[in-house]
């Protein structure tokens, strides 16, 4: 949902040419304060950030144009009920549809093969968003069809050996990387190595025993 969300404020600000929307990345992190840059931009809105601290999960600037208020109303009560589990009335269907489609284009911005790449022939690595299904498993497989040849058995794919073992390491209580954390689970074997006291008290100092 705050995806969307996100993609909602985006899709107004493109509408009304001006910052006029915004939204917190995670809702669900309410421990961390709406940007102090942003309190500077909405300083009208002092005392509901004041009342609501942490809580404020998005804020829009209205202007004089109430049809681009009224438009504003309709896309966050929509997203609010199809997240909910509820559909539009047979009459609004076009109407949801269309507001829906614009803001899906600042959701899953479309990118071809070919941007990527430029992408990679500067960069080290690029990151392809968006939900499952949505082909960036197959583009990021087709890229790796390298323009030169590696000799049998590979040819011009990239291959990795058998014996390669990618180790990684992680803080268990960093709720920082949590979305991250959540992606990598559903693609890496993750096995729990706990510290073993035996050789701390073997190799290690008196200040880490006693740590």
């Amino acid at each position: 949902m705050s995806r969307k969300a996100n993609a909602i404020c985006e899709a107004i600000n493109r509408r009304e040419r001006r910052f006029a929307a915004w939204a917190k990345h995670d809702p669900t992190r309410t421990d961390l304060p709406v940007p102090q840059n942003i309190v500077s931009l909405f300083s009208e809105y002092e005392a509901p950030f004041k009342r609501c601290e942490n809580h404020v999960h998005a804020i829009y600037r209205p202007s004089g144009d109430r049809e681009a208020t009224r438009y504003v109303l309709k896309a966050f009560l929509d997203l609010y009920f199809e997240e909910g589990g509820f559909v539009p009335l047979k009459k609004y269907e076009s109407d949801y549809e269309e507001i829906r489609s614009e803001y899906f284009e600042c959701l899953m911005p479309a990118i071809g093969e070919q941007e990527v790449a430029e992408l990679l022939a500067d960069r080290r690595f690029v990151v392809l968003e968006g939900p499952p299904g949505t082909g960036k498993t197959r583009m990021a497989v087709k890229l790796l069809s390298l323009p030169y040849d590696f000799g049998a058995p590979n040819g011009n794919r990239l291959a990795l050996p058998k014996n390669l073992h990618i180790l990684g390491t992680m803080n268990s209580a960093d709720r920082s990387i949590a979305i991250l954390d959540v992606a990598i689970r559903r693609r890496f074997a993750f096995v729990k190595l706990w510290p073993q006291f035996s050789v701390v008290q073997e190799c290690g100092s008196k200040l880490s025993e006693e740590a």
